[in-house]
């Protein structure tokens, strides 16, 4: 798994590309959580590079997505076949604002 942060004006993007499994669960979540810290208005988590989403990770997502919107902050989601199927499984999908392409909503 690789994890590139991309800073913008007005929010964060965090790449994600490869597997979000158990061996890189951990390191996904503190990089998450870390991007609290930075008390962007705008976080997105760009899964398009994602080839599949454990369960672990998909409670990182929900996790962070709330404590975002609990801010009053937007939290947006770009996502690959995997991720999208993970999400709609473990009905979470409808939760989210989801986009094609993070970088036309955080510039």
């Amino acid at each position: 798994m690789k994890l590139d942060l991309v800073q913008k004006r007005n929010g964060v993007i965090l790449r994600v590309d490869g597997a979000l499994d158990h061996a890189t669960a951990q390191k996904f979540a503190k990089t998450c959580y870390d991007l609290l810290s930075l008390d962007a208005a705008k976080i997105a988590i760009d899964l398009r590079g994602a080839d599949f989403v454990g369960s672990a990770s998909i409670c990182t997502i929900v996790a962070v997505g709330k404590k975002v919107q609990a801010r009053q902050g937007e939290y947006y989601l770009s996502l690959s076949t995997p991720a999208e199927q993970a999400l709609e499984f473990s009905g979470f999908k409808s939760v989210f604002s989801i986009v094609d392409d993070p970088e036309t909503v955080i510039d």
